[in-house]
Protein backbone atom coordinates (compact mmCIF):
# COMPACT_ATOMS: atom_id res chain seq x y z
CA UNK A 1 0.00 0.00 0.00
CA UNK A 2 1.04 3.19 -0.90
CA UNK A 3 1.99 5.83 1.90
CA UNK A 4 1.57 9.47 2.37
CA UNK A 5 4.25 11.52 0.82
CA UNK A 6 4.94 14.23 -1.57
CA UNK A 7 7.48 12.94 -3.85
CA UNK A 8 6.87 13.96 -7.68
CA UNK A 9 9.24 12.13 -9.11
CA UNK A 10 11.99 9.52 -8.46
CA UNK A 11 15.18 8.25 -10.61
CA UNK A 12 16.77 5.47 -10.01
CA UNK A 13 19.94 4.61 -12.19
CA UNK A 14 21.85 1.35 -12.04
CA UNK A 15 24.38 0.01 -13.97
CA UNK A 16 22.57 -3.70 -13.94
CA UNK A 17 19.27 -4.99 -14.98
CA UNK A 18 16.10 -4.09 -12.68
CA UNK A 19 13.69 -6.80 -14.55
CA UNK A 20 13.29 -9.34 -17.28
CA UNK A 21 12.64 -8.01 -20.79
CA UNK A 22 10.12 -5.46 -21.31
CA UNK A 23 7.51 -5.86 -18.53
CA UNK A 24 4.31 -3.88 -19.93
CA UNK A 25 3.53 -3.27 -16.02
CA UNK A 26 5.66 -3.17 -12.83
CA UNK A 27 4.22 -2.90 -9.30
CA UNK A 28 0.91 -2.70 -10.98
CA UNK A 29 1.80 0.44 -12.63
CA UNK A 30 1.99 0.35 -16.88
CA UNK A 31 5.50 1.28 -17.73
CA UNK A 32 7.19 3.02 -20.98
CA UNK A 33 10.37 1.38 -22.34
CA UNK A 34 12.81 3.74 -24.29
CA UNK A 35 15.94 2.13 -25.80
CA UNK A 36 18.83 4.72 -24.90
CA UNK A 37 21.76 5.74 -27.05
CA UNK A 38 24.68 5.84 -25.28
CA UNK A 39 28.57 3.81 -25.25
CA UNK A 40 28.75 1.85 -22.67
CA UNK A 41 30.35 4.31 -19.31
CA UNK A 42 30.74 3.56 -16.40
CA UNK A 43 27.63 4.26 -14.39
CA UNK A 44 29.07 7.56 -12.66
CA UNK A 45 29.41 9.18 -16.40
CA UNK A 46 25.52 7.54 -16.78
CA UNK A 47 24.15 9.22 -13.04
CA UNK A 48 25.90 12.71 -14.03
CA UNK A 49 24.95 12.88 -17.55
CA UNK A 50 21.40 12.10 -16.15
CA UNK A 51 22.00 14.88 -13.80
CA UNK A 52 23.03 17.56 -15.87
CA UNK A 53 21.65 16.78 -19.48
CA UNK A 54 24.57 17.25 -21.32
CA UNK A 55 27.70 15.18 -22.84
CA UNK A 56 29.93 13.93 -20.69
CA UNK A 57 32.51 15.90 -22.48
CA UNK A 58 30.73 19.28 -21.22
CA UNK A 59 30.52 17.79 -17.76
CA UNK A 60 33.48 16.51 -16.97
CA UNK A 61 33.15 13.23 -15.38
CA UNK A 62 34.66 10.28 -17.28
CA UNK A 63 34.67 7.91 -13.69
CA UNK A 64 33.88 7.51 -10.34
CA UNK A 65 37.87 8.57 -9.77
CA UNK A 66 39.72 10.84 -11.11
CA UNK A 67 43.49 12.50 -10.67
CA UNK A 68 44.16 15.29 -8.54
CA UNK A 69 46.31 17.97 -10.71
CA UNK A 70 47.93 19.14 -7.33
CA UNK A 71 48.67 15.84 -5.47
CA UNK A 72 48.69 13.33 -8.72
CA UNK A 73 47.05 10.93 -6.58
CA UNK A 74 43.93 9.28 -7.21
CA UNK A 75 40.51 10.02 -5.44
CA UNK A 76 36.80 10.35 -5.48
CA UNK A 77 35.08 12.75 -8.04
CA UNK A 78 33.66 15.55 -6.11
CA UNK A 79 30.83 18.03 -6.96
CA UNK A 80 34.00 20.54 -7.83
CA UNK A 81 34.78 18.32 -10.89
CA UNK A 82 31.20 18.51 -12.75
CA UNK A 83 31.42 21.49 -14.92
CA UNK A 84 27.97 21.91 -15.82
CA UNK A 85 25.16 22.70 -13.14
CA UNK A 86 22.72 19.68 -12.30
CA UNK A 87 18.96 19.46 -12.18
CA UNK A 88 19.05 20.50 -8.13
CA UNK A 89 21.66 23.56 -8.48
CA UNK A 90 19.98 26.59 -6.69
CA UNK A 91 16.71 23.88 -5.90
CA UNK A 92 16.27 26.35 -3.05
CA UNK A 93 15.15 29.06 -4.79
CA UNK A 94 12.25 27.16 -6.31
CA UNK A 95 11.50 25.46 -2.84
CA UNK A 96 11.72 22.01 -3.78
CA UNK A 97 13.50 19.43 -1.49
CA UNK A 98 15.73 17.00 -3.20
CA UNK A 99 17.61 14.78 -1.94
CA UNK A 100 20.20 11.71 -3.49
CA UNK A 101 21.39 8.29 -2.13
CA UNK A 102 24.84 7.28 -3.76
CA UNK A 103 25.30 9.90 -6.65
CA UNK A 104 28.78 10.41 -7.79
CA UNK A 105 30.33 13.67 -7.80
CA UNK A 106 28.37 15.12 -5.59
CA UNK A 107 30.60 14.94 -2.61
CA UNK A 108 30.63 19.13 -1.20
CA UNK A 109 27.75 20.15 -3.16
CA UNK A 110 25.84 22.79 -1.32
CA UNK A 111 22.77 22.50 -2.80
CA UNK A 112 21.67 18.85 -2.41
CA UNK A 113 21.32 16.38 0.64
CA UNK A 114 23.88 13.34 -0.94
CA UNK A 115 23.68 10.07 1.37
CA UNK A 116 25.79 7.19 1.12
CA UNK A 117 24.17 3.91 2.78
CA UNK A 118 24.49 0.47 2.71
CA UNK A 119 20.86 -0.45 1.86
CA UNK A 120 20.19 1.80 -0.78
CA UNK A 121 16.63 0.59 -1.07
CA UNK A 122 16.25 1.05 2.82
CA UNK A 123 17.06 4.44 2.67
CA UNK A 124 14.98 5.36 -0.08
CA UNK A 125 12.02 4.34 2.05
CA UNK A 126 12.73 6.52 4.48
CA UNK A 127 13.85 9.84 2.10
CA UNK A 128 9.89 9.92 0.54
CA UNK A 129 9.09 13.28 2.10
CA UNK A 130 11.16 15.03 -0.71
CA UNK A 131 10.00 16.20 -3.60
CA UNK A 132 12.71 14.60 -6.03
CA UNK A 133 14.43 11.51 -4.87
CA UNK A 134 17.26 9.99 -7.02
CA UNK A 135 19.34 6.90 -5.94
CA UNK A 136 21.86 5.03 -7.55
CA UNK A 137 22.32 1.40 -7.30
CA UNK A 138 25.65 -0.16 -6.16
CA UNK A 139 27.59 -1.35 -9.30
CA UNK A 140 26.78 -5.05 -10.41
CA UNK A 141 30.26 -5.06 -12.19
CA UNK A 142 31.29 -8.44 -9.78
CA UNK A 143 27.94 -9.80 -9.81
CA UNK A 144 26.95 -12.55 -11.77
CA UNK A 145 24.19 -11.52 -13.46
CA UNK A 146 22.00 -14.82 -13.31
CA UNK A 147 17.54 -15.07 -13.64
CA UNK A 148 17.99 -15.19 -9.61
CA UNK A 149 19.97 -12.20 -9.23
CA UNK A 150 17.62 -10.22 -11.42
CA UNK A 151 14.70 -11.40 -9.86
CA UNK A 152 16.01 -10.54 -6.44
CA UNK A 153 16.24 -6.59 -7.71
CA UNK A 154 12.99 -6.71 -9.00
CA UNK A 155 11.23 -7.51 -5.93
CA UNK A 156 13.10 -5.01 -3.94
CA UNK A 157 12.40 -2.75 -6.60
CA UNK A 158 8.36 -3.88 -6.57
CA UNK A 159 8.62 -3.05 -2.96
CA UNK A 160 10.04 0.13 -3.13
CA UNK A 161 7.25 1.19 -6.04
CA UNK A 162 4.40 0.02 -3.71
CA UNK A 163 5.63 2.73 -1.30
CA UNK A 164 4.55 5.14 -3.94
CA UNK A 165 1.99 7.37 -5.02
CA UNK A 166 0.10 6.39 -7.98
CA UNK A 167 0.82 10.20 -8.60
CA UNK A 168 4.63 9.69 -8.40
CA UNK A 169 6.66 9.93 -11.36
CA UNK A 170 9.40 7.19 -12.12
CA UNK A 171 12.14 7.36 -14.02
CA UNK A 172 14.65 4.28 -14.20
CA UNK A 173 17.39 3.75 -16.04
CA UNK A 174 18.99 0.20 -16.10
CA UNK A 175 20.81 -2.67 -18.79
CA UNK A 176 18.64 -4.50 -20.69
CA UNK A 177 17.84 -8.07 -20.89
CA UNK A 178 15.95 -10.29 -23.32
CA UNK A 179 12.69 -12.18 -22.56
CA UNK A 180 15.02 -14.87 -20.97
CA UNK A 181 16.96 -12.62 -18.78
CA UNK A 182 19.90 -12.42 -21.21
CA UNK A 183 21.95 -9.18 -20.86
CA UNK A 184 21.98 -7.32 -24.47
CA UNK A 185 24.13 -7.56 -26.95
CA UNK A 186 23.55 -4.69 -28.83
CA UNK A 187 25.54 -1.80 -28.77
CA UNK A 188 23.06 0.89 -26.78
CA UNK A 189 22.52 -1.41 -23.67
CA UNK A 190 20.76 1.04 -21.33
CA UNK A 191 16.90 1.04 -21.36
CA UNK A 192 14.74 3.71 -19.49
CA UNK A 193 11.55 2.96 -18.24
CA UNK A 194 8.78 5.59 -17.26
CA UNK A 195 5.79 5.18 -14.99
CA UNK A 196 3.42 8.17 -15.30
CA UNK A 197 0.08 7.59 -14.53
CA UNK A 198 -2.28 7.91 -17.41
CA UNK A 199 0.31 8.64 -20.44
CA UNK A 200 0.29 5.14 -22.93
CA UNK A 201 3.62 5.94 -25.47
CA UNK A 202 5.36 3.10 -27.64
CA UNK A 203 8.97 3.84 -29.63
CA UNK A 204 11.72 1.76 -30.66
CA UNK A 205 13.79 4.67 -31.69
CA UNK A 206 16.69 5.37 -29.31
CA UNK A 207 17.20 8.84 -27.46
CA UNK A 208 20.33 9.92 -26.36
CA UNK A 209 21.32 10.34 -22.64
CA UNK A 210 21.67 13.30 -22.21
CA UNK A 211 17.82 13.30 -23.63
CA UNK A 212 17.08 11.45 -20.43
CA UNK A 213 18.98 13.58 -18.27
CA UNK A 214 16.85 16.75 -19.73
CA UNK A 215 13.49 14.89 -19.75
CA UNK A 216 13.92 15.15 -15.79
CA UNK A 217 13.83 18.91 -15.87
CA UNK A 218 9.96 17.96 -17.60
CA UNK A 219 9.03 15.22 -15.01
CA UNK A 220 9.64 17.56 -12.24
CA UNK A 221 8.71 20.89 -13.49
CA UNK A 222 11.57 22.51 -13.06
CA UNK A 223 13.07 25.47 -15.09
CA UNK A 224 15.83 23.52 -17.74
CA UNK A 225 18.55 25.99 -18.77
CA UNK A 226 19.99 26.28 -21.98
CA UNK A 227 22.32 23.72 -23.14
CA UNK A 228 20.10 20.78 -22.02
CA UNK A 229 19.71 18.29 -24.30
CA UNK A 230 15.27 17.82 -24.68
CA UNK A 231 13.56 14.63 -25.89
CA UNK A 232 11.02 14.61 -28.02
CA UNK A 233 8.42 12.92 -26.52
CA UNK A 234 5.13 13.48 -27.46
CA UNK A 235 3.70 13.13 -24.23
CA UNK A 236 5.82 16.05 -22.48
CA UNK A 237 4.50 19.39 -22.81
CA UNK A 238 6.19 20.23 -26.51
CA UNK A 239 5.82 24.44 -25.72
CA UNK A 240 8.46 23.80 -22.72
CA UNK A 241 10.38 21.46 -25.79
CA UNK A 242 11.11 24.24 -28.26
CA UNK A 243 10.99 27.09 -25.95
CA UNK A 244 13.38 29.43 -26.38
CA UNK A 245 13.51 31.66 -23.80
CA UNK A 246 15.53 29.38 -21.26
CA UNK A 247 17.79 30.92 -18.69
CA UNK A 248 22.17 30.56 -19.38
CA UNK A 249 23.28 27.48 -17.33
CA UNK A 250 25.03 28.79 -13.93
CA UNK A 251 28.70 28.90 -13.68
CA UNK A 252 29.66 26.64 -16.89
CA UNK A 253 33.25 25.40 -16.71
CA UNK A 254 35.89 25.09 -19.06
CA UNK A 255 38.63 22.29 -18.34
CA UNK A 256 41.42 23.84 -16.15
CA UNK A 257 43.43 21.02 -15.44
CA UNK A 258 46.57 20.84 -17.77
CA UNK A 259 46.25 17.24 -18.94
CA UNK A 260 49.42 17.32 -21.19
CA UNK A 261 51.96 18.71 -17.92
CA UNK A 262 49.85 16.01 -16.03
CA UNK A 263 50.52 13.27 -17.82
CA UNK A 264 53.86 14.04 -18.32
CA UNK A 265 54.57 14.05 -15.04
CA UNK A 266 53.22 11.18 -13.97
CA UNK A 267 55.20 9.28 -16.85
CA UNK A 268 58.47 11.15 -15.24
CA UNK A 269 57.31 9.20 -11.34
CA UNK A 270 56.42 5.95 -12.99
CA UNK A 271 60.00 5.28 -15.07
CA UNK A 272 61.22 6.27 -11.70
CA UNK A 273 59.45 3.38 -10.14
CA UNK A 274 56.49 4.95 -8.39
CA UNK A 275 53.60 2.72 -8.12
CA UNK A 276 51.38 5.28 -7.17
CA UNK A 277 51.47 7.30 -10.13
CA UNK A 278 50.97 3.89 -12.21
CA UNK A 279 47.59 4.11 -10.44
CA UNK A 280 46.97 7.23 -11.68
CA UNK A 281 47.72 6.53 -14.89
CA UNK A 282 45.38 3.70 -15.01
CA UNK A 283 42.28 5.90 -13.67
CA UNK A 284 43.50 8.66 -16.26
CA UNK A 285 43.36 6.18 -18.93
CA UNK A 286 39.40 4.44 -18.00
CA UNK A 287 38.66 8.22 -17.86
CA UNK A 288 40.08 9.52 -20.98
CA UNK A 289 38.59 6.14 -22.67
CA UNK A 290 34.95 6.99 -22.08
CA UNK A 291 35.48 10.59 -23.04
CA UNK A 292 36.68 9.26 -25.89
CA UNK A 293 34.34 7.17 -27.10
CA UNK A 294 31.63 10.11 -25.85
CA UNK A 295 32.81 12.07 -28.15
CA UNK A 296 33.23 10.07 -31.42
CA UNK A 297 29.69 9.14 -30.84
CA UNK A 298 28.13 12.47 -30.49
CA UNK A 299 31.20 13.65 -33.04
CA UNK A 300 32.51 16.33 -31.47
CA UNK A 301 35.90 15.85 -33.44
CA UNK A 302 37.58 18.53 -31.47
CA UNK A 303 37.18 16.41 -28.06
CA UNK A 304 37.56 13.85 -29.40
CA UNK A 305 41.52 15.22 -31.17
CA UNK A 306 41.67 16.02 -26.99
CA UNK A 307 40.83 13.05 -25.62
CA UNK A 308 42.16 10.39 -27.89
CA UNK A 309 45.74 12.36 -27.96
CA UNK A 310 46.05 12.39 -24.02
CA UNK A 311 45.27 8.60 -24.55
CA UNK A 312 48.28 8.00 -27.02
CA UNK A 313 50.52 9.57 -24.75
CA UNK A 314 49.31 7.85 -21.81
CA UNK A 315 49.42 4.30 -23.70
CA UNK A 316 48.99 4.41 -27.50
CA UNK A 317 46.99 1.65 -28.56
CA UNK A 318 46.00 1.69 -32.09
CA UNK A 319 42.26 2.21 -31.79
CA UNK A 320 43.23 5.93 -29.84
CA UNK A 321 45.76 6.33 -33.14
CA UNK A 322 42.50 5.95 -35.48
CA UNK A 323 40.80 8.08 -33.17
CA UNK A 324 43.35 10.71 -33.19
CA UNK A 325 43.69 10.48 -37.09
CA UNK A 326 39.48 10.09 -37.98
CA UNK A 327 39.36 13.43 -35.39
CA UNK A 328 41.79 15.46 -37.13
CA UNK A 329 41.03 14.56 -40.66
CA UNK A 330 37.41 15.38 -40.09
CA UNK A 331 38.31 18.77 -38.69
CA UNK A 332 40.77 19.36 -41.94
CA UNK A 333 44.12 19.33 -39.73
CA UNK A 334 46.03 17.14 -41.97
CA UNK A 335 49.15 18.19 -41.28
CA UNK A 336 48.75 16.93 -37.86
CA UNK A 337 47.03 14.15 -38.89
CA UNK A 338 50.75 13.29 -40.87
CA UNK A 339 52.22 13.30 -37.82
CA UNK A 340 49.72 10.42 -35.60
CA UNK A 341 50.01 8.78 -39.21
CA UNK A 342 53.83 8.52 -39.37
CA UNK A 343 53.80 7.15 -35.73
CA UNK A 344 51.53 4.31 -36.31
CA UNK A 345 53.77 2.80 -39.51
CA UNK A 346 56.63 2.62 -36.50
CA UNK A 347 54.07 0.97 -34.35
CA UNK A 348 51.64 -0.65 -36.10
CA UNK A 349 53.24 -1.46 -39.88
CA UNK A 350 51.01 -4.52 -40.72
CA UNK A 351 47.64 -3.07 -39.07
CA UNK A 352 44.91 -3.20 -41.07
CA UNK A 353 44.02 0.65 -39.53
CA UNK A 354 47.33 1.84 -40.58
CA UNK A 355 46.37 0.88 -44.07
CA UNK A 356 43.64 2.93 -44.26
CA UNK A 357 45.19 6.04 -41.86
CA UNK A 358 47.74 6.11 -44.82
CA UNK A 359 45.13 5.72 -47.39
CA UNK A 360 43.29 8.86 -46.03
CA UNK A 361 46.60 10.24 -46.88
CA UNK A 362 47.02 9.21 -50.20
CA UNK A 363 43.56 9.20 -51.84
CA UNK A 364 43.92 12.83 -53.39
CA UNK A 365 47.02 12.11 -55.58
CA UNK A 366 47.46 8.17 -55.65
CA UNK A 367 44.30 5.89 -55.79
CA UNK A 368 46.31 3.13 -57.19
CA UNK A 369 48.29 3.18 -54.13
CA UNK A 370 45.38 3.42 -52.15
CA UNK A 371 43.53 0.52 -54.58
CA UNK A 372 46.92 -1.79 -53.30
CA UNK A 373 46.62 -1.21 -49.42
CA UNK A 374 43.01 -1.75 -49.12
CA UNK A 375 41.99 -4.84 -51.20
CA UNK A 376 43.35 -7.26 -49.02
CA UNK A 377 41.50 -6.40 -46.16
CA UNK A 378 38.66 -8.30 -44.63
CA UNK A 379 36.27 -5.96 -43.09
CA UNK A 380 35.35 -8.48 -40.15
CA UNK A 381 39.08 -9.29 -39.37
CA UNK A 382 39.69 -5.23 -39.02
CA UNK A 383 40.31 -4.98 -34.94
CA UNK A 384 39.47 -1.31 -34.93
CA UNK A 385 35.79 -0.90 -35.67
CA UNK A 386 35.53 2.83 -35.69
CA UNK A 387 37.82 2.65 -39.03
CA UNK A 388 35.49 0.59 -40.94
CA UNK A 389 33.17 3.16 -42.71
CA UNK A 390 36.35 5.22 -44.01
CA UNK A 391 37.68 1.73 -45.20
CA UNK A 392 34.30 1.91 -47.06
CA UNK A 393 34.15 5.35 -48.28
CA UNK A 394 37.88 4.68 -49.65
CA UNK A 395 36.99 1.88 -51.51
CA UNK A 396 34.16 2.96 -53.08
CA UNK A 397 36.65 6.00 -54.23
CA UNK A 398 39.20 3.41 -55.71
CA UNK A 399 36.43 0.93 -57.32
CA UNK A 400 36.29 -1.49 -54.37
CA UNK A 401 33.21 -1.76 -54.51
CA UNK A 402 32.24 -4.93 -52.73
CA UNK A 403 34.89 -4.10 -50.10
CA UNK A 404 32.92 -0.78 -49.61
CA UNK A 405 29.37 -1.65 -49.49
CA UNK A 406 30.76 -4.69 -46.87
CA UNK A 407 32.46 -2.18 -44.84
CA UNK A 408 29.72 0.43 -44.11
CA UNK A 409 27.40 -1.92 -43.86
CA UNK A 410 29.37 -3.64 -41.19
CA UNK A 411 29.71 -0.09 -40.02
CA UNK A 412 25.80 0.71 -39.22
CA UNK A 413 25.90 -3.06 -37.86
CA UNK A 414 28.07 -2.36 -35.06
CA UNK A 415 27.08 1.04 -34.77
CA UNK A 416 30.14 2.78 -35.90
CA UNK A 417 29.02 4.68 -38.77
CA UNK A 418 29.36 8.50 -38.80
CA UNK A 419 26.83 10.52 -41.67
CA UNK A 420 29.65 10.84 -44.18
CA UNK A 421 29.96 7.18 -44.12
CA UNK A 422 25.71 6.64 -44.77
CA UNK A 423 26.07 9.65 -47.12
CA UNK A 424 29.27 7.80 -49.66
CA UNK A 425 26.82 4.56 -49.74
CA UNK A 426 23.61 6.12 -50.11
CA UNK A 427 25.71 8.16 -53.18
CA UNK A 428 27.00 4.83 -54.68
CA UNK A 429 23.39 2.99 -54.61
CA UNK A 430 21.90 6.63 -55.98
CA UNK A 431 24.68 6.73 -59.49
CA UNK A 432 23.56 2.69 -59.18
CA UNK A 433 19.72 3.79 -59.42
CA UNK A 434 19.08 1.85 -56.73
CA UNK A 435 16.92 4.52 -54.80
CA UNK A 436 14.80 2.50 -52.17
CA UNK A 437 19.00 1.33 -51.21
CA UNK A 438 20.54 4.42 -51.02
CA UNK A 439 17.41 6.00 -48.79
CA UNK A 440 18.10 3.43 -46.93
CA UNK A 441 21.68 3.88 -46.42
CA UNK A 442 21.56 7.35 -45.79
CA UNK A 443 18.61 6.63 -42.54
CA UNK A 444 17.99 9.90 -41.22
CA UNK A 445 21.32 11.77 -42.43
CA UNK A 446 20.12 15.05 -44.10
CA UNK A 447 17.01 15.08 -42.89
CA UNK A 448 17.40 17.71 -40.28
CA UNK A 449 20.59 19.60 -41.52
CA UNK A 450 23.88 18.58 -41.48
CA UNK A 451 26.01 19.52 -44.85
CA UNK A 452 24.35 20.91 -47.81
CA UNK A 453 25.41 17.87 -50.07
CA UNK A 454 23.73 15.80 -47.85
CA UNK A 455 20.38 17.59 -47.81
CA UNK A 456 20.57 17.56 -51.30
CA UNK A 457 21.41 13.60 -52.16
CA UNK A 458 18.29 13.01 -49.75
CA UNK A 459 16.12 15.25 -52.05
CA UNK A 460 17.45 13.49 -55.31
CA UNK A 461 16.10 10.48 -54.13
CA UNK A 462 12.94 11.49 -52.46
CA UNK A 463 12.41 13.42 -56.15
CA UNK A 464 13.30 9.95 -57.83
CA UNK A 465 11.13 7.75 -55.36
CA UNK A 466 8.52 10.74 -55.70
CA UNK A 467 7.80 11.35 -52.13
CA UNK A 468 6.90 14.45 -52.38
CA UNK A 469 5.91 15.56 -48.88
CA UNK A 470 8.98 15.44 -47.40
CA UNK A 471 10.68 16.70 -50.35
CA UNK A 472 8.75 19.47 -49.70
CA UNK A 473 10.16 19.37 -46.47
CA UNK A 474 13.73 19.30 -47.58
CA UNK A 475 13.86 21.57 -50.33
CA UNK A 476 13.07 24.34 -47.77
CA UNK A 477 15.69 23.26 -45.31
CA UNK A 478 17.96 23.85 -48.25
CA UNK A 479 16.79 27.06 -49.70
CA UNK A 480 17.61 28.55 -45.74
CA UNK A 481 21.53 27.39 -46.53
CA UNK A 482 21.41 28.01 -50.76
CA UNK A 483 18.69 30.27 -51.72
CA UNK A 484 19.40 29.71 -55.28
CA UNK A 485 19.60 25.95 -55.20
CA UNK A 486 17.45 24.78 -58.33
CA UNK A 487 16.32 21.84 -57.71
CA UNK A 488 15.06 23.09 -54.32
CA UNK A 489 13.69 25.81 -55.84
CA UNK A 490 11.94 23.73 -58.80
CA UNK A 491 10.47 21.12 -55.82
CA UNK A 492 8.63 24.22 -54.24
CA UNK A 493 7.90 25.62 -57.60
CA UNK A 494 5.82 22.82 -58.79
CA UNK A 495 4.48 21.82 -55.05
Amino acid sequence: MAIEQKTRLVIIVTDGPLFIGQPKSIAGRNVIHVPVASPRIPIATVATTIATGVNPNTHGIGAALTVDCETMQVRDTLASDRRFQAFWTESGRSGMKIELINWPATNGDPDVITNFPDDVFAKAETCLGNDILGFVLPTTLNETITEEFILSQERQLHSFLNRLSKETKVLIVHKMTDENGKLSDDSHPLSAALLIEGVEFETNRATFLESIGGSVYLLADLPCPMGVRLPAWSFLDQELVRAKNRSFPIAVLSDATDWDLLITALKAKARDGCKESLKSISVLIHRFSTLMYCSYKSKHWKNLENNSLNLVQLRGKAVECWMNVISLHQQNKLEEAREIIGHMKQHFQNNAVTKIAESLQLIDGDQESVREKLQGIVPTKVAVQASLGTLGRLSLRVGLDDLGIRAIELALKTKNAIPADRAALAAFYFSKDEFESALSALGRVGLQGGEITWQSLRLKILVELEIKDESKLVAQRILKKQPNNVLALEILKNA
